[in-house]
């Protein structure tokens, strides 16, 4: 985020985010301005895990559509005449679109059963590929979601902001009309 200002001398907020201004008293927009601080750094905090955690699920939608691939790749396999829900995938020749698609499935965190009695079929490739689409639209909406409570966050920052700006030109006012005035 951007950088903090700081808070008046003697000001700061305890762990638990009440106000502690040593044991003086602050005029009122001066404990605004900490109550603003102390709620900006959490807001900031929250912004930060929130963003952490849409960039973890744009990583795994990554790794999700590159099993997709794999498995696409695998399908393509397949006997390509007349194609059958049965049709047996022929192995060792395409051992090595098996050793791809378990290094992708591995860096996903997932795991599929593409064997039947030994045999991997084109039926239970399409299925998995059905399951994985699955999974991917699931990450969506949750990406989606996310992107909406960071926004939320982002817009009550804002707020923050706009709050301790003009808190802040309201008491470089009244001191400037004090010193007028003298």
């Amino acid at each position: 985020m951007g950088t903090m200002p700081t808070l008046p001398a003697g000001a700061n907020i305890d762990p638990t985010g009440t106000l502690y201004d040593g044991g003086r008293s602050m005029d009122p927009n001066a404990r605004l301005s900490v109550i603003c601080f102390g709620t900006l750094g959490l807001v900031d905090d929250r912004m930060q895990t929130q963003m952490d955690e849409l960039q973890a699920k744009n990583v795994q939608a990554t790794r999700l559509r590159e099993v997709v691939n794999a498995l696409n790749d695998l399908l393509a396999a397949f006997p390509t005449e007349n194609p059958q829900s049965n049709d047996v995938l022929a192995l060792p020749k395409n051992q090595y679109l098996i050793d791809a698609l378990n290094g992708k499935l591995s860096a996903a965190g997932i795991t599929l059963t593409l064997e039947s009695e030994g045999k991997i079929t084109r039926s239970n490739v399409e299925t998995a590929i059905t399951k994985v689409t699955g999974l991917m639209d699931s990450n969506t909406t949750i990406q989606q979601n996310e992107m909406f409570n960071l926004q939320s966050v982002f817009s009550k920052r804002n707020q923050i902001f706009e709050l301790l700006s003009n808190t802040l030109k309201k008491a470089l006012d009244t001191i400037a009309s004090i010193i007028r005035n003298l």
